[in-house]
């Protein structure tokens, strides 16, 4: 996502949200990319969903400017320690609602998830207005970030921990454990090595197709 645009607030959430500040200076002119993407798959990883309790936008953009510095703060903690963690930053259809002024500049493609056939869903467990993945070598790791990202306007909706009990990849980028099912995850995803396939496939070009300020995310 690109720094400079109205939308402050939502590009701290986006992918300058954990970029150092070498990093920012290197990618000024160029789409920032978040990590947690095309980066290997980690032995843990949480994904805890919230709704925002901030009132206005000014409140909103106070808000993610302290979960920017929070996650900055918290991964260069773990880092030092030598147990590097990621934290991957999205934002929900429900945040371009009437509270903050944003409708206009909601993503074209971002809409709330449709239920499947046969779905039994419980509301209370299913979408959110931001996003935090945590990914790290172990899963008190990645508890102790997003237990550093707590926030009184952000309210828990949801959360839900994963691992691999073999963290490892083949030399095409593949995963080579297997999950609880006994199924191979990510056999037929696109090699993350591809700049090309990953420009065509994953991240939002600056064609126009979408708003702006998502380009890179």
């Amino acid at each position: 996502m690109k720094r400079r645009t109205a939308l402050t607030g939502l590009v701290a959430a986006g992918a300058g949200l954990v970029a150092c500040d070498a990093d920012r200076a290197e990618q000024a002119d160029r789409p920032l990319r978040q990590p947690g993407i095309t980066t290997p798959p980690p032995a843990a990883a949480v994904l805890a969903a919230f709704d925002v309790r901030a009132a206005g936008r000014p409140a909103l953009e106070a808000l993610l400017q302290r979960l920017s510095a929070a996650v900055t703060e918290s991964t260069g903690k773990h880092a030092g320690r030598g147990r590097p963690v990621e934290v991957t930053v999205a934002v929900g259809a429900s945040l371009f609602d009437g509270r903050f002024g944003l409708g206009a500049h909601r993503s074209r493609r971002l809409v709330e998830m449709p239920s499947f056939p046969n779905d039994v869903l419980d509301p209370a467990r299913c979408h959110g207005d931001l996003l935090l993945q945590v990914c790290g070598g172990d899963a008190p790791g990645v508890a102790s970030v997003l237990s550093d990202l707590a926030d009184p306007e952000l309210r828990p909706r949801w959360r839900m921990a994963g691992f691999r009990d073999q963290p490892a990849v083949t030399a095409g980028g593949r995963a080579v454990d297997r999950n609880l099912f006994g199924f191979r995850d990510g056999a037929g995803n696109p090699d993350v090595r591809d700049e090309a396939e990953m420009d065509r496939l994953v991240w939002v070009g600056a064609d126009g197709s979408e708003p702006s300020w998502a380009a890179g995310g």
